[in-house]
Order: structure tokens, then sequence, then C-alpha cells
């Protein structure tokens, strides 16, 4: 069995979680709300992994396209609300907004 870390995993009852640890012997996943479980290999054989997933679905904070990471260093929706806080909108970030219909 392959084993992803940074991937999202899709557990028995249909919930999702990212995997940041493999230890050799347990892989490390959190769900959305900080839950931490650590599931064996064996275990995992009953999860499904997610990797046309890039994000949680219905995520509470979505992560933005890689252009807003490229270009203003910002990786989520949160980022994006606190820098336009902060800054406002330049003529460049709003025709990204506009391009990907991101909308504060």
């Amino acid at each position: 069995m392959n084993i992803r870390v940074g991937t999202y995993y899709e557990d028995p009852n249909g919930n999702i979680a990212y995997s940041y640890i493999w230890n050799k012997q347990q892989l490390t996943l959190r769900y959305e709300d900080d839950t931490v479980v650590n599931v064996t290999e064996n275990e995992l054989g009953e999860w499904k992994e997610r990797i046309d997933l890039q994000d949680y679905p219905n995520s509470k904070d979505p992560v933005l396209p890689y252009v807003f990471d490229l270009l203003f260093d910002l990786k989520r929706m949160s980022d994006l609300k606190d820098y336009i806080n902060r800054y406002g909108k330049d003529d460049d970030l709003e025709e990204i907004m506009k391009n990907h219909n991101i909308k504060v």
C-alpha cells in the first residue's frame, strides 16, 4: 500500500482528513475541526485516498487559487480578508479576484 503524506483521505464514515505524518507505523491525519487521528497501515486499508481534493469539502477557510500565493503570499480566504483589511485592494488584486470569481 502506498502511504501519502500531504494528501486527503476519506474515512469509512465519509469524513475527510488531511495526512501529515507517517512514522512507518501509523499515519497521522487531521480533520478540519483539528481532531487528530492515528491510523495504522492495516486500518488505512478501510480509508479512501482522495487525490482529487485540494482542500476540505465546504471548508470554513477555503484555499485560494495558486496565483494568490504566487503573487501575494496568500494561501487561504482568511489571509485575503486580512490583507485587504490591512492594505486595501490594488488593480492587480482586484483583477485576480475577478478572474477567479472571488468576492470579499
